[in-house]
Parts: C-alpha cells; sequence; structure tokens
C-alpha cells in the first residue's frame, strides 16, 4: 500500500497514472487498438521504471550513510596515527643507573677489629 501512496505523491507518478488514462480513454474510443495500447503502457512504465532507477542510484551517489565518520573525525585520526609513529620513532630513554654492589675490603682484617 506504501508503494501506491508514492506513486501518487511524485509528479512521476502521476505523469505515469495520467498517461495511461489517456491511452485507455483512446484506446476505449477506437482511436487507440489493443496491442498499441499494449505497447504503450509497457513504454510507459519502462520509462517510469528507468526513470526511478536511476534518481536512486545518483541519490545513492551523492549522500553519505550517517555512520561514515566526517573528514574532522578522519583527520583527528591521521594525527593520532602520526604522533604514535613519532613516540615509535624517538629513541628509546635511556636504563635508569645501576647502584655498584658494595666492595668486599680485600685488606686482611686488623687484629682486634669485629667482623660485620
Amino acid at each position: 500500500m506504501g508503494a501506491l501512496l508514492d506513486l501518487w505523491k511524485s509528479e512521476r507518478g502521476l505523469v505515469l497514472v495520467a498517461l495511461i488514462v489517456a491511452v485507455t480513454t483512446l484506446c476505449g474510443l477506437g482511436y487507440v487498438s489493443p496491442t498499441q495500447w499494449l505497447d504503450y503502457t509497457k513504454w510507459i512504465f519502462a520509462a517510469y521504471v528507468a526513470g526511478k532507477t536511476i534518481t536512486g542510484s545518483v541519490q545513492l551517489a551523492t549522500s553519505t550513510p550517517d555512520d561514515q565518520p566526517t573528514w574532522a573525525d578522519k583527520l583527528k585520526a591521521m594525527g593520532d596515527i602520526i604522533a604514535s609513529l613519532e613516540r615509535r620513532s624517538s629513541p628509546p630513554d635511556p636504563p635508569p643507573p645501576t647502584v655498584a654492589p658494595p666492595r668486599m675490603p680485600t685488606q686482611p682484617a686488623q687484629e682486634g677489629a669485629t667482623p660485620l
């Protein structure tokens, strides 16, 4: 039912219906034979379908879906990628300094000294 309402709401649909009514009237009055009426209605319908298909294709080609990222989103993502690459390409941080282990005395213990 929705398709019929869409047909009546569009200019293309009104022209389609008007042309079919006109050729049907001419056929009823005897100006057009039934074979010519059939050919005429086929051509009208083919032209209507072709126009509808072309219009739908153009709308699909020119519209963008809502879930597609905008240019601002794409530029932000590119900036994030560049920043990540810059962090990866910088030299690594130097390791923290290590504390040397305590040295053991190399001299013999003095007399009277208490061991640790």
